[in-house]
């Protein structure tokens, strides 16, 4: 991992550096063609790689772990400033030939925090979630009971499409709020126990084998196969512009609440994460290097510390256009993600995917610092 300091702060350097600078300059006169053609045939043969592989490369050449590169080279013909010619030892010259590069962190002789370093809303719940004394209450107020009857509405409409079609009255009812709740929590406890995987009918079995909680195995089919979460009549005219039209309603809302409940640390991570899914979808993601391979794509915020999501967005490809068309590049989707979190002075950790120098000024403009993975070249 390198740091970076613009060419103003090369106005700071002691009379040492300085002379040591003076010396550099006379040794890169008197060299003959130091590193100029080899550099470019390098470069120029370079391997196209994957902009999404996020795998960092920081391992060093035999080279640079012996101390043989200080930094790139140039010949006598390139029109290089005197002041990126730096030969203090763990700098290293950038591709634009005047960002510098810091092998190890420069320290401040003053031991004041900058103020870019001080953060004023203190992490924890907001006011909004102070009443949270259990694990219900904690689940009420990411899934409330706005979206929870937002399904129920969407599901009614469902079942009342295909009740005159089912063959057993009373496992096609409207659903209540209660046994919607009720539906949702074995979903919960399926999950908990790590019964994703299991044959679906041996969850009711009755030899003590099975969980006992489950009853009407018929009735739970039912509502699996029929709970919806919009209306499907408009559904079509809102997919012209919206791939996720489907689910639209129901995510902004938990997104919302994830902001709006919880103020995350100072230390901030941006990264993607891979849910399992091999259902018929149109933006279905392959990514081989992922545990499971197959699945749906999505771009999250999370503390460092706590692991918190603050905010995430589903990756669904290239939208129609439309309020839903938006860019897909790594910074794009940095800023998307840390809209609530501009000017707090926190800082932010993301992998070599997402990591540039613009991007790294952009953030410090908007009070955030940046920490982030290179690849060697």
């Amino acid at each position: 991992m390198f740091f970076f300091a613009s060419s103003e702060d090369l106005q700071n350097f002691t009379q040492n550096e300085l002379e040591a600078l003076a010396q550099v300059i006379h040794d890169t006169d008197s060299e003959e063609e130091v590193g100029g053609e080899a550099d470019i045939s390098d470069e120029s043969e370079g391997i196209e790689e994957d902009n999404h592989n996020s795998n960092s490369e920081q391992e060093m050449s035999e080279q640079e772990e012996n101390g043989e590169v200080e930094g790139e080279q140039y010949s006598d013909s390139d029109d290089v400033p005197l002041s990126v010619l730096v030969a203090n030892e763990g700098q290293y010259v950038g591709k634009d030939k005047k960002t510098i590069w810091y092998k190890t962190y420069p320290r401040s002789k003053s031991t004041k925090p900058r103020s870019k370093n001080i953060i004023k809303i203190l992490p924890g719940p907001k006011q909004c979630a102070r009443d949270i004394t259990d694990e219900i209450s904690a689940f009420t107020k990411m899934f409330n009971d706005e979206m929870v009857e937002h399904i129920i509405q969407c599901t009614n409409l469902e079942i009342s499409r295909v009740q005159p079609n089912s063959d057993r009255v009373r496992d096609a009812k409207n659903v209540t709020k209660s046994e919607m709740l009720a539906f949702i929590g074995l979903l919960f406890l399926s999950g908990a126990k790590k019964q994703n995987h299991t044959h679906f009918l041996e969850l009711w079995t009755k030899d003590g084998t099975g969980s006992e909680i489950f009853q009407s195995y018929q009735r739970f089919l039912f509502l699996l196969a029929n709970i919806r979460f919009d209306n499907k009549i408009t559904r079509h005219e809102r997919r012209q512009t919206d791939k996720l039209a489907a689910v639209r309603f129901i995510l902004d809302k938990f997104v919302n609440n994830c902001k709006k409940n919880y103020s995350v640390g100072e230390f901030m991570t941006i990264d993607e994460m891979l849910i399992a899914f091999r259902g018929r979808c149109s933006f279905v993601q392959y990514i081989p290097n992922k545990p499971a391979k197959y699945g749906l794509k999505v771009f999250v915020l999370c503390d460092a510390q706590t692991f918190y999501v603050s905010n995430l967005e589903l990756y669904c490809g290239k939208q129609a256009d439309g309020p839903y068309n938006q860019s897909n590049t790594p910074t794009a989707i940095v800023h998307r993600l840390l809209e609530e979190q501009k000017l707090s002075n926190r800082n932010l950790t993301c992998d070599n995917w997402y990591s540039s120098y613009p991007l790294a000024l952009e953030l410090l403009q908007d009070k955030i610092t940046f920490i982030g993975t290179l690849k060697k070249k």
